[in-house]
């Protein structure tokens, strides 16, 4: 059994496009995980797009719309002791 991990970066941008590792008991089975469609926002870069794969067969999709930068957010959404009481407001 090899084990691997493989990251793509963008090599313009610098941002993390795809990784590929091994899954499975065994690892014979891989997991490739593609972060697409990027976007400039704030002082960096977002995917809204991230697709989660099994030997190729694609698994789940995950797709993030209305996309902010620079929301203030409370510090105790961060804090284990306030997770069930604390919530992210706009």
């Amino acid at each position: 059994m090899k084990l691997f991990l493989m990251v793509a970066i963008d090599q313009q941008n610098l941002y993390f496009v795809r990784m590929l590792r091994p899954a499975g008991k065994d690892g014979s089975q891989t997991h490739e995980t593609q972060f697409n469609k990027y976007q400039k926002l704030g002082g960096g870069w977002m995917a809204p797009e991230v697709i989660f794969m099994v030997d190729g067969k694609v698994m789940t999709t995950e797709k993030y719309s209305e996309l902010r930068s620079d929301v203030k957010l409370d510090p105790r959404l961060f804090d284990p002791q306030f997770w069930t009481t604390v919530h992210w407001k706009e």
